[in-house]
Order: structure tokens, then sequence, then C-alpha cells
């Protein structure tokens, strides 16, 4: 008799049965969901190591050598005088300009895929008021014109795209160039400008 199980302990053993059949697939599925994760995250770590986004912004404020336009307001400066002025010249050349750029970079594997903007603010001269347009220098011919808008005034955007391929000593992602390196690149782009100088130089 004591091989024979009572009512309470055969009820106890098919309480467990059926709690672990309940919760079984709950685990395997937890199991498997977990597991899934960790493949993804290790797909994602792998991918990390070899690619990287990066966005750069820089500003620049110097000096330029722009002589066609230097040319220009000199050649322009021999014909126009304002009325009643202690400019020497009433349209001034470029010597300094202000400009931006930005973009985004893309790090994949050895090469550098960028892709970034140009923009220069409008440079020149604008001087309104009497002048003097003359059109013989020799005669001294010349033509009266009061409250005159007078322009000369250019500013400059670009885009480009490039790529360049590291043989040597490529950046590391999140950390950039840590030595001397190797690279050859190339790249296309426009570069516009905008603006008064030359045709339309007179503008009422």
């Amino acid at each position: 008799m004591g091989g024979f199980m009572t009512g309470k302990e055969r009820l106890f053993l098919f309480s467990i049965l059926l709690i672990t059949m309940l919760l079984l697939p709950l685990t395997l599925k937890a199991a498997s969901e977990e597991e899934m994760v960790q493949q993804f995250l290790a797909k994602n770590d792998a991918v990390k190591k070899h690619t990287m986004v990066a966005p750069f912004f820089s500003f620049s404020y110097g000096k330029v050598d722009p002589a066609g336009y230097h040319n220009f307001t000199g050649e322009t400066n021999k014909y126009v005088r304002m009325v009643n002025s202690t400019d020497a010249t009433a349209l001034a050349s470029i010597h300094r300009i202000t400009s931006f750029e930005g973009g985004l970079s893309l790090l994949v594997d050895r090469g550098l895929l960028s892709a970034a903007f140009d923009y220069w603010l409008t440079v020149g001269s604008s001087k309104k008021g009497d002048f003097e347009f003359y059109t013989d220098l020799t005669a001294g011919t010349h033509e009266d014109v009061e409250d005159f808008n007078l322009r000369s005034e250019i500013k400059v955007w670009g885009v480009y795209l490039d790529y360049q391929y590291f043989f040597h000593n490529p950046p590391v992602p999140y950390f950039g160039i840590r030595g001397l390196s190797a690279r050859a690149g190339a790249g296309i782009g426009i570069m516009a400008p905008i603006g008064i100088c030359g045709k339309g130089l007179l503008d009422s």
C-alpha cells in the first residue's frame, strides 16, 4: 500500500505538471527574445566598428585677393565720382570675406565620404548719393545724377561631394586619425557667384 499515492499527493503532482506546462512556452519565448536582442546588439556593434556619421561646421574670416574684382573696381572708379564726398573711390575692392562651411562625413571601413556646402556673406560696395559719371576722361565730359544707388556686390555659395580612401592608418570611428596617414580622393561640386559685378553695375 506504501507504493500508491494518496489523493493529495496526486493533486500536488498534477499541479506541478500543469504549472510547468504553462510556464515552459513563456520561458522558451523569453530565452528566444533575449537571444534575438543579443544578436541584434552584436550586429549593431559590428556596424559601429566600421561606420560613423559625423557632422562638421566651420567659420572663417580673412583676407582674399580676387584680382579680377580689384581690376574691375579700379577701372570703374576712373569714370565714377561722388559729389561732395571725401571718399577717394566710389567703389571699394574686396579685401576680407566671411564664409561658412558645413556638412556630413560618413566613415565606412577605409573610406570617408563627405557632402557639404560653402557660403560667403555678401561683400563689395553699396553707396547711395549724388554721382558724376564721366563719358570722356580727357575732355572731362560727365553727367550728374542725384540720389543714385551705386552697387557692386557679390556673394558665393557652393555644394560639393567628395570621397577619400585611406591607404595607411585610416580614421577610427569615434576617435579619428591617430597618426600619420596616406590617402587619395576625388570630388565634384559647384561654386556659384550671385550678385552685381559688371553687368547691371548701376542699379537705381
